[in-house]
């Protein structure tokens, strides 16, 4: 999202913008969620409680590669003992509260990536590949099997994408 803004609005020349499972826009649901999830965890005294752990864990990564990655697992694990609950409280409600970009997608004038989870919990597929269909030259590409974390997923399919990209911004 500050990519985006940044590209969009900013005084700042961009060359180009490699997009990993972004968060964009949330319907009304999804926008009413992260205050309410934030309420619920206002005063707590830590994050990296079992019940938020396996909430996140689901949210972040596709079941079959948690499975099969337990590193990867315990990486996610550690965002959450990483910060304190006011901190990520914050984070939610200034969530709840971003401008869309989507109206303003066909402005942008740099070379786009957009790398999405075909099983991302977070974002529906569908919904992120039409927004992000109306970047001019923008390109969206959806990585089967892969949750909302398509960095820890797919680390491979995210250089490659990104090497792509620099090769058209020389």
């Amino acid at each position: 999202y500050h990519a985006l803004s940044v590209a969009l609005g900013w005084r700042v020349r961009v060359r180009g913008l490699l997009l990993l499972a972004p968060l964009f826009d949330f319907d009304d649901d999804q926008r009413q969620y992260r205050p309410d999830t934030a309420r619920a965890l206002l005063g707590a005294d830590r994050l990296d409680t079992p019940a938020l752990l396996s909430v996140v864990r689901q949210v972040m990564l596709s079941e079959v590669f948690a499975v099969k990655n337990p590193q990867a697992v315990a990486e996610v694990d550690t965002w959450l003992s990483a910060t304190s609950p006011s901190v990520f409280c914050d984070e939610l409600f200034a969530m709840a509260r971003i401008e869309s970009v989507v109206p303003r997608l066909a402005q942008l004038d740099v070379p786009t990536r957009v790398l999405l989870g075909g099983l991302d919990a977070v974002l529906p597929v569908e919904r992120s590949r039409r927004a992000f269909a109306e970047i001019p030259g923008g390109q969206v590409r959806i990585v089967d099997g892969v949750g909302h974390s398509v960095q820890i997923e797919d680390l491979d399919r995210c250089a490659a994408t990104l090497l792509d990209l620099l090769d058209d911004v020389r």
